[in-house]
């Protein structure tokens, strides 16, 4: 018989003493008693005893594919021998350890004479150990100590990304996805506010025209009419906060009144009997507790959705419907419950009022006249007020609310704005080094709330993609408007302020958001717009980032027989990444108040999410439920 069925008193193991026929028999059942794995996972560190039970392993590992690096390639063999002398000899498979499985079987001498040792033997297993003790280490902040790794070892060590983009973390999405009220969802703290650069979007200048302080009071915005009152001596403060006050409530309630007016068609219509909403009530919301409600938001909301301009924002000129979907977030952001539930007495009967508005129903005008302009404004603030709107039923309204918006409101809101026209929402050309009038910047700052709002309205419909896998409204073709300009032009408080906020930006050319995304995927982009995104704010790399996913999403629905075309869409993840880590180091080193990140700030982990999306496409759904199963619970 062949040399490989032996005796049976041969084939006994030396511990459980059980008998086999067949050598390999024998050898499955010893690797039970064997606790040593020696093929180790490059990505996350798991071990396994098989490199064939890595290799599955590599197809589902959560830390590869967060990574966007490819599953390593098969060593090529016949190059030089692995197997031991004896079992080269004997031409059977070799484990490649000191001593190998065959040879400890047998009871034989191993030897490597005539080839090299594996890179997997115990040697190798402690080295990899040290591979991933490193990467941890990076992780948490610490540095490792041990000793130099091989040069194959090193090779493979350097070819995975940083630790941030190695080891990713969906702290916010999983916050995100299970939050119950807009306070919830945004006010997200991870903890690691100390240690993250959070400049509430203030782009890449290293100061802003006012110095830090200043500056980021400027981009918090908690009150717009404290200009007025920082000339006043400190002893008269008081008083002058009690004039402003008074100035406020005086403008509010009579705002409350017109917007009760317009309200009263409404309540009384046989349709909208239900909505059951007080004079007490209302004036009580509107008049007595608005002055607080804006100054939450202000304060706690600004910064993630910064779209009106707080320099020029008048309550005697503001649109009501902007007004009251401000004081409902305000109050939606309050900490008292019942600032909370009198705002969500509201929602139905304000975003009834706002799609009554005519300018659902007819083409909107834009131009250059005066005219035409403060029709323009008035248009983009009922944008605003519906973009508010959007977010404020998505998260606090009804079940029938939700679906409502998502159905219909938001699709005839896309209507709206695409018929204002988004080829026009460009940036006016300014010189920084010419005389810029009050009427001149008034424009700019118009027409950069503009951009903002359309900007908004975008990324809105990417939400729907991506949280509820909604068919997109917006293609990403018809997005030919300007990225957002700096956060410092933007909060500049006066044409002089502006100026000297332009000359921080002097290649301020700014590229449209179709361009960036096109070169992003490119295999020979443009390099001047590539170098330009290292310089962009959180908000525009944020709104590239949620591109993508549109770019993913239509793929990955079109009926084509060919396989997902991932290679560009790779190639512009990993741009992003690159232009997302250069930006974020010359951010100003600031922190929002309560350690709260603007919502921009969180665009990593929406493009580590496309990522994952991209990986999923080639797993099979046994895989992709097996890698879901993985998932860290933190």
């Amino acid at each position: 018989m062949v040399d490989d069925v032996i005796q049976n008193s041969d084939l006994a193991c030396s511990i459980c003493h059980e008998t086999f026929r067949r050598v390999e028999h024998l050898k499955r059942h010893a690797l039970t008693h064997d606790d040593a794995k020696p093929h180790a996972c490059q990505f996350c560190g798991a071990q396994y005893k098989r490199s064939d039970a890595l290799r599955r392993h590599w197809k589902t590992c959560t830390a590869r594919i967060a990574a966007g690096v490819g599953i390593p390639k098969r060593s090529l063999s016949g190059k030089r021998k692995q197997a031991c002398d004896s079992c080269t000899a004997r031409k059977r498979a070799c484990s490649t350890a000191l001593p190998c499985s065959e040879c400890a079987m047998r009871k034989t001498e191993c030897t490597y004479h005539q080839s090299r040792p594996s890179i997997y033997n115990r040697q190798s297993l402690h080295l990899a150990k040290e591979v991933v003790i490193e990467g941890n280490a990076a992780v948490s902040g610490t540095h490792s100590v041990s000793s130099p790794v091989p040069s194959r070892e090193t090779a493979v060590h350097d070819r995975i990304p940083s630790p941030g983009l190695q080891h990713p973390r969906f702290g916010f999405l999983a916050n995100f996805t299970k939050a119950g009220g807009l306070n919830e969802a945004y006010s997200f703290n991870s903890g690691l506010m100390n240690t993250r650069p959070t400049p509430s979007l203030l782009g890449t200048s290293d100061t802003g025209p006012l110095g830090d302080r200043d500056y980021l009071q400027g981009i918090a915005a908690s009150n717009p009419f404290d200009c007025y009152f920082d000339d006043f001596e400190p002893g008269l403060w008081a008083d002058a906060n009690t004039s402003r006050n008074h100035v406020e409530e005086g403008l509010l309630a009579e705002k409350a009144r017109q917007m009760w007016d317009s309200l009263r068609p409404i309540l009384d219509s046989p349709t909208t009997h239900h909505l059951n909403i007080t004079s007490s009530e209302w004036f009580e919301f509107f008049s007595e507790n608005a002055t607080r409600y804006l100054h939450l938001f202000w304060s706690r909301w600004y910064h993630h959705c910064p779209i009106v301009h707080s320099a020029t924002f008048n309550l005697n000129t503001c649109s009501p419907l902007l007004l009251m979907t401000m004081c409902l977030i305000g109050a939606c952001m309050s900490s008292l419950d019942a600032d909370h539930q009198s705002a969500k007495r509201f929602l139905d009967v304000i975003e009834e009022l706002i799609f009554s508005n005519p300018l659902f129903m007819e083409s909107p005008r834009l131009g250059s006249t005066d005219e035409n302009l403060l029709q323009t404004r008035d248009n983009v603030q009922i944008l605003q007020a519906m973009c508010f709107m959007c977010l404020l039923q998505k998260w606090e309204g009804s079940i029938q609310a939700k679906l409502r918006m998502q159905r219909h409101r938001f699709t005839a809101f896309v209507a709206t704005t695409r018929a204002m026209g988004l080829s026009q929402a460009r940036h006016p050309r300014i010189d920084p080094n010419s005389t810029l009038s009050v009427e001149a910047w008034k424009e700019y700052t118009l027409k950069a709330e503009m951009i903002r709002t359309f900007n908004h309205v975008f990324l809105l419909d990417s939400a729907f993609v991506i949280f509820h896998n909604s068919v997109p409204r917006m293609v990403l073709q018809e997005m030919t408007i300007d990225l957002t300009c700096p956060e410092d032009v933007f909060q500049a408080a006066s044409p002089a302020e502006f100026i000297e906020a332009l000359k921080l930006h002097p290649l301020c050319t700014v590229p449209l958001l179709t361009d960036c995304v096109r070169n992003l995927c490119a295999e020979s982009p443009d390099p001047g717009v590539v170098a330009h995104l290292s310089r962009e704010s959180a908000l525009n790399l944020f709104t590239i980032a949620t591109a993508v996913h549109g770019l993913i999403f239509h793929q990955l629905r079109a009926f084509s027989p060919l396989p997902l075309a991932t290679d560009p869409l790779r190639r512009a993840l990993g741009r992003w990444e690159k232009a997302w880590e250069v930006s974020m180091d010359k951010t100003t080193n600031l922190t929002m108040e309560d350690g709260v990140l603007p919502f921009p700030l969180h665009a990593r982990e929406f493009a580590a999410l496309a990522r994952v999306h991209i990986e999923k496409s080639h797993l099979t759904p046994e895989e992709w439920n097996l890698m879901i199963r993985q998932l860290p619970e933190h």
